[in-house]
């Protein structure tokens, strides 16, 4: 199954620079931090948008906390950053990721927020001790499809806060599992970003299904079976 590597060390692309091609071993000074290495050069990149959306305190920051930064927000701080950016190699191929992480949404009234309007695929994240963020889901789904002509959008349901224990668990594996499948027959995982559980994969299979809408032919076919939870 094809693996996130993370290259920031090698390079980091800063906000609302679009890159399409690396070349002579690097990229623009004025765009880039790091060079790259050799390995790289010449190679596409593949820009991507993508958006966290869900109630409020289902875990969407520290999601996306965990995968760019590898460590848990700061609750003190209010102030958090609505757009992160993260570059890494999946199956051999560079992608320059923009993740957009929305306020929660109690009802079904979707703020005027550009960023759940201006993605290539969505995480519909809920919290599995909290029934609420669950039954939300599908009035955000229909919010998204209602910004497109098809319902071929790349969609992932993400259950997070599963701690092994379950003891605080209201929406069951299974239900998770069913809610996701009326979603187009989207994937569905759950994960626990205090302590990293599955946070990577998620994003795996995000590039994955993604690519596999756009009927690329760089993705890895496994992934999604072994990836996918019932």
């Amino acid at each position: 199954m094809a693996k996130i590597s993370f290259n920031n060390d090698k390079y980091f692309t800063k906000e609302n620079k679009i890159i399409n091609t690396i070349e002579n071993n690097k990229i623009d000074e004025n765009n880039c931090l790091k060079l790259l290495p050799k390995e790289e050069k010449g190679k596409e990149v593949f820009l991507r948008k993508y958006c966290l959306i869900g109630a409020p305190n289902v875990g969407k920051t520290s999601i996306i906390h965990r995968f760019v930064y590898k460590k848990n927000p700061d609750l003190n701080n209010s102030l958090f950053e609505r757009v992160h950016f993260k570059s890494f190699i999946y199956d051999n191929q560079i992608y320059d990721c923009k993740f957009g992480d929305t306020k929660g949404y109690e009802t079904d009234k979707i703020v005027s927020y550009k960023y759940p309007y201006l993605c290539d695929g969505y995480f519909l994240v809920y919290s599995i001790d909290n029934r609420q963020s669950f039954e939300l889901l599908p009035k955000l789904y229909e919010k998204i499809l209602d910004k497109f002509d098809n319902t071929n959008i790349p969609v992932i349901v993400v259950g997070n806060k599963n701690d092994f224990n379950n003891t605080n668990r209201v929406v069951s594996l299974k239900e998770g599992a069913i809610m996701a499948k009326k979603f187009n027959n989207s994937p569905f995982l759950e994960c626990n970003a205090f302590n990293e559980h599955l946070v990577n994969t998620i994003f795996e299979v995000m590039i994955y299904h993604d690519n596999k809408i756009r009927n690329l032919d760089t993705i890895q076919k496994n992934i999604f079976d072994e990836c996918r939870i019932f």
